[in-house]
């Protein structure tokens, strides 16, 4: 019995013990939890791509399979088009900027008045704006020269497969 007395006694002092330490930080305030990694702010549509959609032609059907490309001072793409009638239709993906559309037939590379496209909003070849996200659709990148004269120039392909065209209608 004198055993159990003095157990008693010990678990009785382990438990104030432990409620006198539990009871000793209440006036300490809790440390904030310091995240480790770094807050970056989010633009979600800052890095999206913008999506252009469009069809290519030339003076007559059918649209043989082009090489398409997207240049802007910064960048450039380039896309293979598949043969199509009466137009071949293309969509791709790219940063936003400023892009000057052109194309070539594919197997056109070594002929003097070899057929090219552009997009363009009237005379020569345009610039299409794309912002981030944004969907382009009914691009039209069409034949702005004839098959037999060079009245707009056109810059060469900017991987060198298709030289440029300069005018050329004497």
């Amino acid at each position: 019995m004198k055993r159990l007395k003095h157990f008693s006694s010990v678990l009785w002092l382990i438990l104030a013990m432990g409620l006198l330490l539990s009871l000793a930080g209440c006036d300490t305030p809790l440390a904030t939890p310091v995240s480790t990694t770094a807050l970056v702010q989010d633009t979600p549509t800052a890095k999206t791509p913008a999506t252009i959609r469009g069809i290519i032609t030339y003076q007559a059907p059918p649209t043989p399979t082009s090489m398409l490309y997207l240049i802007s001072p910064e960048r450039w793409y380039s896309l293979e088009v598949p043969s199509a009638s009466p137009s071949s239709t293309f969509e791709m993906q790219v940063a936003p900027g400023i892009y000057q559309l052109i194309a070539f037939p594919v197997g056109s590379e070594t002929e003097k008045f070899r057929p090219a496209a552009a997009y363009t909003t009237g005379s020569g070849i345009g610039a299409l704006t794309v912002s981030s996200g944004q969907v382009v659709e009914g691009i039209h990148v069409q034949n702005i020269n004839s098959d037999n004269c060079v009245t707009y120039n056109f810059p060469a392909s900017p991987d060198g497969r298709f030289p440029g065209l300069e005018e050329d209608c004497d």
